[in-house]
Parts: structure tokens; C-alpha cells; sequence
């Protein structure tokens, strides 16, 4: 057997596994010219993680029919230039089906972007709150381990993400389940001071280890 055709093979097994969110949309518009212009306009909008399919298009005004396959295949109603009676408006808001009214081709693109752009994963970013040096470990068999520690910089806090940080890689991540100065739980240590902290469902922990913590902020991403 040819490798070259084990290797396409599973690199289409990959490319089928590879998730896709789709948007559908019903389109209906004024004129066959302004349905052209709108087809070719939303084919043009192409993303890998994403996918736009207009499951049904026609001219004339939005019918019952067309709120029927919008409901039945997911899809949004996109209208340009054309009008919905109150009935047909009635069954949309009963089936749950969004009716967009346009009159302006540009405005019926930027609306699909944005939907589009909703539709994508926001990129996630860790932010350093706080670092903190361990200086000494205690076991409590029972209670696990609890980390004793001078904060090095910014701020530890109760309940925050955390990561172990060991010969300048990370080794593991958990929350603060507990955090004490003098015996006494704290909401906050800061810089300057020591503290113990217990983490949850790690206790591999060893003096030197950096402890940093963190919080993670989403960057919104657009078509």
C-alpha cells in the first residue's frame, strides 16, 4: 500500500472531523437583480470555522411557506426591499424564527458579519495577577499540602486560577481553594508578604516552585 495514500486518507478523516458552525438564512428580495447582488455578496463572505448557507431564496414578500423552512432548517429571514403582512409576522414570532428587514444592501452584509463573528470562538488570553515564591512545604496528611510563600509581586487572592511554575515551565494549573496568613483565611495577600496557599487536587508542590496567578480575559474575534 502506497503511504502517500494512508496519509490522504487520514488527512480527510481529519478534515471531516474538523467542526464548522453554520449560519442559514432564508433570503427574499424585490427583484431577481437585487437577489443576485445579495447571493453573490454572501458567497463571498468565506471563513474556516465557519460556514453561510442560504437554505431558500426568492423573490416577492416573506410568505408562510418561507417562515416554515426558516423554522425547519434553523434559519434566520433575511428581507431586502420587500414586506411581511402581520399574519406571516405572527407565525414568525410563534415559530421563533428572526426576521431582518433591509433596504440597503450594505446594511444586510454588515448584519451577516456580525452574526457571523458571534459565531466564533473568542481567543483566550492569560493576564498575571500575582507571583509567589515557595519557601516551605507543609504536609497535613488529611488537608493535603498546604504551600508557604512570600508573594513576590501583584496580589494572591481567594478562589483565583493558579499555576506551578518549575524550572521555568509549567507543571500544572488549579485554583486557590485556601489561602491564610498567621492561621487566619485571607481574600487577599499581597506583594511584600508571606501566606500560605492550598490548591485544589494538586499537591506535588516543591520549595523554589513559582506560584503565579491569573485571570483569563476573551478577545472577541470579527469577520
Amino acid at each position: 500500500v502506497d503511504m502517500t495514500d494512508i496519509d490522504a486518507i487520514f488527512a480527510n478523516a481529519a478534515e471531516k472531523q474538523k467542526v464548522v458552525d453554520e449560519l442559514k438564512v432564508v433570503i427574499k428580495a424585490d427583484l431577481d437583480g437585487s437577489m443576485e447582488a445579495i447571493t453573490n455578496m454572501l458567497n463571498a463572505i468565506t471563513h474556516p470555522e465557519l460556514s453561510l448557507t442560504i437554505v431558500h431564496s426568492g423573490v416577492g414578500n416573506v410568505s408562510e411557506s418561507d417562515i416554515n423552512i426558516a423554522q425547519t432548517s434553523g434559519a434566520h429571514v433575511l428581507c431586502f426591499n420587500t414586506s411581511i403582512d402581520s399574519k406571516t409576522r405572527k407565525v414568525a414570532e410563534a415559530s421563533k424564527v428572526k426576521v431582518h428587514s433591509y433596504n440597503i444592501i450594505y446594511e444586510l452584509e454588515k448584519d451577516v458579519k456580525e452574526m457571523l463573528s458571534a459565531m466564533l470562538k473568542p481567543i483566550l488570553h492569560e493576564e498575571s495577577i500575582g507571583t509567589a515564591e515557595v519557601r516551605v512545604v507543609f504536609n497535613l496528611s488529611r488537608n493535603g499540602v498546604i504551600a508557604g510563600c512570600q508573594v513576590l509581586s501583584g496580589e494572591i487572592s481567594r478562589n483565583a486560577k493558579i499555576k506551578v511554575i518549575r524550572a521555568g515551565k509549567v507543571i500544572a494549573k488549579s485554583d486557590v481553594c485556601s489561602l491564610q496568613t498567621d492561621r487566619e483565611e485571607m481574600k487577599v495577600v499581597k506583594a511584600g508578604h508571606e501566606c500560605g496557599i492550598k490548591m485544589s487536587h494538586f499537591n506535588d508542590i516543591k520549595e523554589k516552585d513559582i506560584l503565579e496567578t491569573y485571570k483569563i480575559r476573551e478577545e472577541k474575534r470579527f469577520i
